[in-house]
């Protein structure tokens, strides 16, 4: 009895210990079930025959298909075939991609999208008893994000153009085919590159302001891509992108052609870009004007790289801007000279300045005299080098825009202007003015007043003794400041010169709004005024207005008695050149300046001495 007792309660027991695991196991199945269809991916399981065992109801929408066929037990051919009726959604490309791996023994992720749509991730892994998983992933979102920063950290975001990283990789790629192509040079598809930058483009920043900048830099950008050619689609052959700045590059592709053929192509190209930029621009009511210049460089006779093809490019733009904006020109081996030359000029005349501290920089001086007392009035500081190397001095000719164009100038200035206020207070004559020349650069420097102010101070020299002379491109770039910093210095007691009057504009209204104290006609005026009736007329008719409005005029240039006879016809009350002294060191200054006071050196005389001529 005991024994069938024990025996009872041990089925009891064991039933109820079937039935707690079948209901663990109910439970389980059905936790499994509400996390597998909580997932947001969607999930697909399948045994070694390729039948679907497991199956959540997300992946079937995420492919765009119906859910009647996922159930256990389908084939994937089954799956497959249903997926093959979608033509343009995701699931054929997907389910094909699953055809070719399924059963390898390798996992394997990959990414289907659609064109500016849906992007699903899919995820394949073997199992170890057989069978195969696949996951899938809707990462539209993430997708989208990452096209967008890979689109931004490619596009310039003002204009949406390419930017000089995405150029440079574009064009390494088509080199690289380039190169793979036709053996032939004279026969092979080619490529140019067509530099562009703005001309007048910082006015109209200046007088509208940057939005308006802006706003003209995007309607720039369209008329350059309606100026490049279109495929058959419509879509453009060529590729623009902005550099920065003002600054464009047109990648251009050529058919196969001789070199004189694949220049016309781009000749064409860079002609219809020029002239689509000079029309007017409206900016909000506000018409500007401007242009552009464009450099052009052809692969591989001016560059076999990007950066060769882009620097060769680069200084034809130079070329093109420095010897007549307006135009396209084509890039040829003495540029390389020339940029090389101004590269070695910057980098002694940094030296010089810099490190040297300005000791083969020289300040020679040209005096100015009364047109007839001849006596000397003044001298004008003129800069001379002594380059390393270089037999003689360098005349500022050769290192002036070099200068400029490096921002070298206004140390260069300041170091000039500082030998030349302390060699004139050694001058006998305490009375003689200095004439120190500055550059459109050095007067936008916002310590101009301070620097000039700070020199006077240190070497004491009479702020009256000062002349400051600018030209007119300065006057134009910017009036209204140019104004203000004259007023500025004007009332430190300094006083002004308009330089080479007549080689510029020529705005007789200069003259009556900048506070000038004397105006320099320019030498081109001079050289045959004798014989010129034109040129005596303007020399005239200039000296009479500036004596209205109480401005002395000075000639320059004089080399001989009848120019100067003529010039003091005309009126000018003052005259300069070789006819009195050419520019002179410092320690020949004074014995030149004691002959022009000398009553025997006011004689009429023929020409310079030889002696003065070449110092």
């Amino acid at each position: 009895a005991a024994a069938r007792v024990r025996l009872e309660r041990e089925r009891r027991e064991a039933a109820e210990l079937r039935l707690a695991r079948a209901r663990d196991l109910a439970l389980g199945h059905a936790e499994f079930r509400a996390a597998l269809e909580g997932m947001p991916q969607g999930v697909w399981k399948f045994d070694a025959g390729n039948r679907l065992v497991i199956a959540n109801s997300r992946a079937a929408p995420l492919l765009g298909m119906a859910p009647e066929p996922l159930v256990p037990g389908t084939p994937f051919s089954a799956i497959l075939q249903a997926g093959e009726s979608d033509q343009d959604g995701l699931a054929g490309p997907i389910l094909r991609r699953l055809r070719v791996i399924a059963g390898t023994d390798a996992s394997e992720s990959f990414v289907e999208s659609e064109p500016e749509g849906r992007a699903i991730s899919v995820t394949y892994r073997p199992l170890p008893q057989g069978g195969w998983l696949a996951t899938f992933d809707d990462i539209t979102e993430r997708h989208e994000s990452e096209r967008h920063i890979r689109h931004m950290a490619r596009h310039d975001p003002l204009t949406g153009l390419a930017n000089r990283a995405w150029l440079m990789e574009c064009l390494e790629r088509i080199l690289a085919e380039l190169r793979l192509e036709a053996e032939e040079p004279e026969r092979r598809g080619g490529l140019a590159l067509l530099y562009l930058d703005l001309d007048r483009f910082k006015q109209v920043n200046d007088t509208l302001g940057h939005p308006a900048g802006d706003a003209l830099l995007r309607q720039v950008a369209a008329r350059i891509r309606q100026g490049l050619r279109s495929g058959d689609d419509g879509r453009p052959e060529d590729m623009v992108a902005r550099l920065g700045g003002d600054e464009f590059v047109v990648m251009l592709r050529t058919a196969s052609g001789t070199l004189a053929e694949k220049r016309d192509v781009a000749a064409m190209v860079g002609d219809r870009l020029v002239a689509a930029l000079t029309s007017p621009f409206d900016l909000d009511g506000q018409v500007a004007h401007i242009g552009t210049t464009v450099g052009i460089a052809l692969w591989a006779e001016d560059g076999g790289t990007a950066e060769e093809l882009l620097r060769a490019a680069d200084l034809a733009l130079y070329h093109g801007k420095s010897g007549g904006r307006g135009r396209h020109v084509f890039f040829e081996p003495a540029m390389d000279h020339e940029a090389r030359r101004r590269r070695t000029i910057e980098t002694e005349l940094r030296r010089a300045l810099f490190e040297d501290e300005g000791r083969d920089l020289l300040v020679f001086f040209q005096p100015q005299v009364h047109a007839l007392t001849r006596r000397p009035t003044g001298c004008e500081a003129l800069v001379r080098w002594k380059r390393p190397g270089q037999e003689g001095l360098t005349s500022p000719g050769e290192f002036i825009d070099v200068a400029e164009e490096t921002g070298l100038i206004t140390a260069l200035g300041l170091h000039v202007l500082r030998r030349a206020c302390a060699e004139a207070v050694t001058w006998a004559d305490p009375d003689m003015r200095v004439s120190v020349n500055l550059s459109s650069v050095q007067f936008g420097m916002p310590g101009l007043v301070q620097e000039v102010a700070e020199v006077l101070a240190a070497t004491g020299l009479d702020p009256r003794r000062l002349e400051l002379e600018v030209t007119e491109s300065l006057l134009i770039e910017n009036a209204d400041d140019a104004l203000e910093t004259m007023k500025r210095l004007r009332a430190l007691g300094v006083g002004f010169a308009l330089d080479d009057f007549g080689t510029g504009y020529s705005s007789l209204a200069y003259l009556q709004a900048f506070p000038f104290d004397r105006v320099k006609i320019d030498r081109g005026f001079v050289r045959e005024i004798h014989v010129r009736q034109g040129d005596a007329a303007i020399v005239r008719s200039v000296s009479a207005l500036c004596g209205e409005l109480g401005m002395a005029t000075i000639a320059e240039g004089i080399e001989t008695e009848e120019q100067l006879a003529t010039v003091v016809a005309a009126g000018c009350q003052e005259a300069q050149g070789f006819l009195f002294s050419g520019p002179v060191h410092p320690w020949r200054l004074a014995d030149v300046l004691s002959r022009l006071a000398a009553p025997a050196a006011r004689a009429p005389r023929m020409g310079p001495p030889a002696p003065l001529r070449a110092a």
